[in-house]
């Protein structure tokens, strides 16, 4: 069961730059904004604190409830909620994503446009497409994750290490590339949409939220210009209000990556307009960490993610196909050092504008 093709999703209201230069970044589960850095929000634990909040009781379409138990609140946010379910019949556990306030509903019928046309191991499965009277969705059947997500594990466990960042970052990767062979650009990645399949240390990763996916129409239909995703994970065409490609998902995995291995972003957020700044001139402005060390690969892969027009957006398939190949995201290295992650990839970016220029 799928959903229809809308016109007002492209209408969808988008991140307002200008008012996040002065008013600080956009929360993804709120959409309002926030000035606390990532390192602040791990520390204090807020986002499990208000994903864990049970607000008011909230009455379900009788559609849900006769083929499905509703069993725990998960998570929610401004225009959704995600449930714990089981089906009546099977006893088959589910995740429940419902639709709380119709200015959602755009956002909706794209990531149900977009589900149906995915499967992978290393993306969020949809089961069921729920439905009112005049057929319009009102909730989303999904694969249930347990494990909790990216950024929880980061808050319960601390930083990770340079060979359990590989295993996570190599199934993301996996799952962009896919998504990106369909046509699909995400456009909103963060640690909050990687989720693990269960808690054990080898599960498999998830990505999930495809509220502000784009599905390409045409072999030609290769720039995008909407603003959409979270302000820390923006690559620099997007500050700049450019047109973009699919290399924006392959930044914003370069972004994750580093969130995972120093539990900050490679551009804090604390300063907004100076945030904005360095991201548009894709300059990074970091020390380096001192009393790790890293494998001789580990410097060679994280430019590679990271890097700048041309090599990543003239041909972003390609690209994430040479970051995948990267041998360390496959070493068997026993070594559980932390990766020391803070590098300056200024002459990495220098050298790219210029090959562009020429």
């Amino acid at each position: 069961m799928g959903c229809r093709n809308s016109k007002t999703i492209d209408k969808e209201e988008s991140v307002n730059i200008e008012y996040v230069f002065n008013k600080g970044t956009i929360d993804e589960q709120t959409h309002k904004p926030t000035n606390a850095s990532l390192a602040d929000r791990i520390k204090f634990g807020t986002e499990n604190k208000r994903n864990q909040e049970n607000k008011k009781s909230r009455k379900f379409d009788p559609k849900i409830t006769a083929k499905y138990e509703i069993k725990a609140p998960i998570g929610e946010g401004s225009m959704t909620a995600v449930y714990r379910i089981e089906n009546r019949t099977t006893r088959e556990p589910y995740a429940l994503k419902l639709l709380t306030k119709p200015v959602g509903l755009p956002a909706m019928k794209r990531e149900c446009d977009t589900l149906i046309h995915i499967k992978n191991r290393n993306t969020i499965k949809m089961h069921e497409v729920l439905v009112d009277k005049t057929n319009t969705p009102i909730a989303l059947v999904l694969e249930l994750m347990t494990g909790g997500s990216l950024y929880s594990r980061i808050h319960e466990k601390g930083i990770f290490t340079e060979k359990n960042a590989a295993k996570v970052l190599r199934q993301v990767l996996s799952g962009v590339a896919y998504l990106h062979s369909l046509g699909i650009t995400h456009r909103g990645l963060t640690i909050h949409n990687i989720l693990f399949y269960h808690q054990g240390k080898d599960s498999r990763v998830v990505i999930t939220d495809f509220a502000t996916a784009h599905t390409k129409k045409s072999t030609d239909d290769i720039e995008m210009r909407r603003r959409c995703g979270s302000c820390e994970y923006m690559a620099p065409e997007i500050v700049k209000l450019q047109s973009y490609t699919q290399a924006v998902d392959v930044w914003a995995v370069g972004v994750i990556a580093y969130a995972m291995m120093a539990a900050e972003f490679p551009f804090p957020p604390h300063d907004k307009q100076a945030m904005f700044r360095a991201i548009a001139k894709a300059e990074y402005s970091l020390d380096s960490q001192k009393g790790h060390r890293s494998s001789g690969n580990s410097t060679e892969a994280r430019p590679a993610i990271a890097s700048r027009r041309p090599a990543a957006a003239a041909n972003p398939p390609s690209h994430l196909a040479a970051v995948l190949k990267h041998p360390e995201l496959y070493s068997r290295s026993s070594s559980s050092h932390v990766i020391a992650c803070k590098y300056d990839y200024s002459l990495q970016f220098k050298q790219n504008r210029q090959r562009n220029m020429n």
